[in-house]
């Protein structure tokens, strides 16, 4: 039998519902019947589903919604294909073969993590978020998928921000892809998160660059349900790549099903803001001939300035990597924004005025008044005006004697 809680007010019954335990060793699925009165004397009567993730995944809650809708209008439902197809599926996956995809694939990879944690112990926990849009509009005879568009960009950014020429960042995986008849169509939990390697070489053309990541995720298809916590267990290389403080999600917007069109829905899943454990999330839903771009971020760990700056960038490099045609390299791509442009032309709208003297004279000014000033604020230290200009009259100096 199935339990089916009451209730006469849906705004306290949710508030409490949130509060319930829902876990290990509980049902993982709850339903209740809300029968409320308004102010002028109208009731009105809902159902409420409460579902926990482990049962369902973004692609199978429309193709489930649209069973419910068809046999509560008595209209003939399909038999989907079984769930424990799957994971019969992930039982015959051989692990040493999974264990030596992953080694390979991260072999010799040394970390260089972004954005940094403010302290090795460090829980991050995501609490806010931006939002934007771009628009696709891929070169002629492309057959890069967008989504592959997505992770290369991605891949540009985290490598200028992180520093480094050889990145990993993790992904969120659909499952879809997995070689079992009917995957498309199965309804359960099949996503995946996996760590992702890519290495930048500014010299290479951008349709090569894009060729080797699609046909990186084609080779990982295979592996991609081995699990991150399997993963980081093969060497030490791969447990460094499984660290990630950013992660990239893309999903495929789909077709209204049926029961989406005819049951009255309305979705109040807690939104992403609360995640724990990393830093920076990027989620990218695919539409017809757009991307919408949602980042969540740790507010403790990078600001919304900065946020608001990566976004931007990114989605200036998802256009260019969409619609570059041959001959452009890498090195090429431009990750400064337009509005990055915008900014620094505001910064630099009023003009200083002209000071006619030469630079070490105005630096030997400043240390007759404020000796004692930083002169140069760096990432590798600080300089007083004095030290400063210590330094500079021994460079004179020396350059003296050598004749220069």
């Amino acid at each position: 039998p199935i339990d089916c809680l009451s209730s006469s007010n849906v705004a306290e019954y949710l508030d409490a519902d949130k509060r319930r335990f829902m876990g290990l060793g509980q049902p993982l699925t709850r339903f209740a019947i809300v029968e409320e009165m308004d102010g002028s004397g109208q009731g009105r009567c809902l159902f409420v589903w409460t579902i926990h993730h482990a049962l369902y995944d973004g692609w199978s809650m429309p193709k489930l919604l649209d069973r419910v809708s068809r046999v509560y209008n008595d209209i003939e439902t399909p038999q989907a294909p079984l769930f424990s197809s799957f994971i019969k599926y992930l039982d015959g996956i051989d692990a040493k073969e999974s264990a030596r995809f992953w080694m390979s694939k991260f072999e010799n990879f040394s970390s260089s993590s972004f954005p940094m944690k403010p302290s090795v112990h460090y829980q991050p926990h995501v609490d806010s978020s931006m939002l934007a849009d771009v628009s696709i509009k891929k070169a002629n005879g492309s057959n890069t998928t967008t989504s592959n568009i997505i992770r290369a960009a991605w891949a540009l950014l985290v490598s200028r921000y992180s520093e480094t020429t050889d990145v990993a960042f993790g992904a969120v995986l659909s499952g879809r892809n997995a070689p079992l008849e009917g995957i498309e169509h199965t309804i359960g939990p099949t996503i995946t998160t996996v760590p992702v390697r890519v290495h930048i070489d500014r010299d290479q053309s951008v349709q090569k660059y894009l060729s080797k990541i699609q046909e990186d995720a084609l080779d990982m298809i295979p592996f991609e349900q081995a699990g991150l916590q399997n993963i980081s267990r093969f060497n030490g290389e791969c447990k460094m790549a499984c660290e990630f403080q950013n992660f990239l999600v893309v999903q495929e917007e789909t077709s209204a099903e049926y029961g989406e069109r005819q049951l009255d829905l309305e979705d109040i899943s807690p939104p992403l803001q609360g995640f724990v454990g990393c830093a920076l999330v990027t989620e990218c839903k695919i539409k017809t001939e757009k991307v919408s771009v949602q980042i969540y971020h740790d507010s403790k760990v990078i600001s919304g300035q900065q946020v608001r700056w990566i976004i931007n960038q990114f989605c200036h490099a998802v256009r260019q990597l969409s619609s570059i045609q041959d001959g452009v390299t890498i090195g090429e791509v431009e990750l400064v924004s337009p509005e990055d442009v915008g900014i620094v032309m505001a910064w630099n709208k009023a003009y200083p005025e002209t000071v006619k003297r030469c630079i070490h004279q105005v630096i030997e000014e400043q240390v007759r008044l404020q000796a004692d000033a930083p002169a140069i604020s760096a990432w590798d230290g600080d300089i007083s005006y004095a030290q400063l200009d210590h330094l500079a009259t021994r460079l004179s100096y020396r350059l003296v004697q050598l004749g220069v």
